[in-house]
């Protein structure tokens, strides 16, 4: 932190990402089935039928894995997220594409209109930044709901 006088200081900030995984090593996902099981395989068993929760998967060029980021929990009916924190750490991430993908907890696995109109904002926002929304997925602990197998991705 810098002081220019007595009353205003400016924060020097700093941004980070250290990737667990060297991109050579990184999981390649090719088919939804893939991406379910590796959405599933971080979800917390405790929370998939309590609460509603959204996950990003982030993705390179190569449709390669960075990362899985929890985005935000909402309650037993409903969840919400920040799209500017899901493009930002995309662009941190420098991310060429992203998946997201949130619980219902009981219930069908179909989208609301919720889930529908908020699925489209984020896909037009974080398009003006060249991250591409591929899918979203409804899931539940044993199957899933994919906006692009259902051709619901095609008119967003």
């Amino acid at each position: 932190m810098k002081t220019y006088n007595q009353k205003q200081t400016v924060s020097h900030l700093t941004v980070t990402f250290n990737p667990e995984v060297p991109r050579k090593d990184r999981l390649q996902v090719n088919t939804i089935k893939n991406v379910y099981n590796a959405f599933i395989a971080l979800w917390d068993e405790t929370k998939i039928n309590r609460v509603e929760e959204v996950k990003v998967m982030y993705l390179d060029e190569n449709c390669g894995v960075i990362g899985i980021f929890d985005l935000s929990t909402g309650d037993d009916n409903q969840v919400t997220f920040d799209i500017k924190l899901l493009a930002g750490i995309g662009v941190q991430l420098m991310a060429k594409a992203f998946i997201l993908a949130h619980n219902h907890t009981d219930g069908p696995l179909v989208p609301s209109f919720t889930d529908i109109i908020t699925t489209k904002t984020a896909k037009a926002s974080c398009r003006l930044l060249n991250l591409h929304l591929l899918d979203h997925l409804i899931i539940s602990n044993d199957n899933y709901y994919s906006f692009l197998e259902y051709g619901l991705m095609a008119g967003m």
